[in-house]
């Protein structure tokens, strides 16, 4: 039988996006500026996901005439709040800092951002109900927003279509054994993937068995690790969900070590849809990855942007899906005719970040008022 602590998932997680706070307005930034200075911190600048975090970043502030700085924390939670105190207290001093709470480092930089009255945006991985954080705006006048991936139901998706799949490939397993592949445990995004995972697995609970669950902290060699280990304790391992592609990717060689087939043998699903992900699914090797939000700094520029022109809401949390790596990631670009979904290049240079902004001369066409082309849903 399936046991779940769901329970204890839960209250680490907020799933209803919020609305924007009630709290007084803070004065605009003057606009004699020619440009913004802005700030955005980044995890590791040589991972696959965070490049991607950077490249569309860089692409966005060039459109929208931001002058960018990344710096790259590189798992350090002391690095954060020392760079920038420096910054802050220099003729270099940024309008605004977008960061993601990684290892619990968001609260410190809020307080010093809002000590110096710093615009600041929260993406990627933000605050989980626990840290009593609020929302923005609410105990924090200088943050001024928060981009929410939507991690949760990509979870719930891909979880039901990894085992739907392994369930009708292998009708002689019952419960079906899967693994599962856990990021850190202090990551709000990984917390939400597995709530959404947890939630999935409900419905199948007298059909499937998790045999372990691997506290692989997004290390792609405790990946390997984990998937070897589990082939020898567990030999009949179906199906394998994984936080992210790189531990995904790491969990298919490791199968191939066992002289199995992944995509035959065993099924892997990851998310970030990272490009050597997607050529996997192409392949078969991987089921699927769910992902985009890797442009989350990208699109807390466009947001941030029109902050400062006035042209946009402080204090809000825009939600951004995740799409399917079963069709090509595509992003919206309006036009006179209607909207385009563009695949990107891969520096972005076929994507004009500046016509997603509200202040665009491009019609937007939402669906709602003030609200942005990227926080729709792609429907391929």
């Amino acid at each position: 039988m399936l046991s779940l602590p769901i329970s204890s998932l839960a209250s680490a997680l907020e799933l209803t996006p919020a609305d924007r706070s009630n709290s007084a307005d803070i004065p605009a930034q003057e606009h004699h500026h020619t440009t913004y200075r802005i700030v955005v911190l980044v995890n590791k600048s040589e991972n696959p996901f965070w490049s991607q975090v950077r490249a569309s970043a860089e692409k966005a502030a060039r459109d929208l005439n931001l002058e960018l700085q990344i710096i790259a924390i590189n798992n350090n939670p002391l690095r954060p709040v020392r760079v920038l105190s420096a910054l802050v207290n220099s003729s270099h001093k940024p309008n605004a800092v977008l960061f993601p709470n990684i290892k619990n480092t968001g609260k410190a930089i809020l307080e010093l951002l809002e000590q110096h009255q710093v615009y600041s945006i929260v993406y990627d991985n933000g605050f989980a109900p626990k840290d009593n954080m609020g929302l923005p705006g609410q105990f924090y006048r200088y943050w001024v927003g928060q981009i929410d991936a939507g991690n949760y139901e990509a979870s719930r998706q891909l979880t039901q279509e990894l085992l739907n799949q392994a369930l009708t490939m292998f009708p002689d397993q019952r419960p079906l054994p899967i693994i599962v592949l856990e990021g850190r445990t202090a990551s709000r995004a990984n917390a939400q993937r597995l709530l959404g995972m947890f939630d999935a697995l409900m419905t199948y609970s007298k059909q499937v068995e998790i045999r372990q669950i691997f506290r692989t902290r997004y290390d792609t060699r405790h990946a390997r690790h984990a998937t070897l280990t589990a082939h020898r304790r567990y030999p009949g391992v179906r199906a394998i969900w994984a936080a992210n592609d790189a531990m995904a990717l790491s969990a298919a060689e490791a199968v191939k070590e066992t002289g199995l087939i992944p995509g035959k043998d065993v099924l892997i699903t990851g998310f970030d849809l990272l490009p050597e992900a997607q050529e996997k699914i192409k392949t078969g090797e991987l089921l699927n990855s769910y992902g985009g939000h890797a442009l989350s700094a990208a699109w807390g520029l466009v947001y941030l942007h029109d902050i400062l022109h006035d042209s946009s809401h402080k204090y809000r949390r825009l939600a951004i899906p995740l799409q399917s790596g079963r069709h090509s990631f595509k992003v919206p670009q309006p036009t006179p005719e209607g909207i385009l979904w563009v695949k990107p290049d891969t520096d972005f240079s076929n994507i004009d970040f500046s016509s997603l902004s509200l202040i665009s001369d491009q019609p937007q066409q939402s669906d709602q008022k003030n609200r942005y082309l990227f926080e729709q849903r792609h429907v391929p």
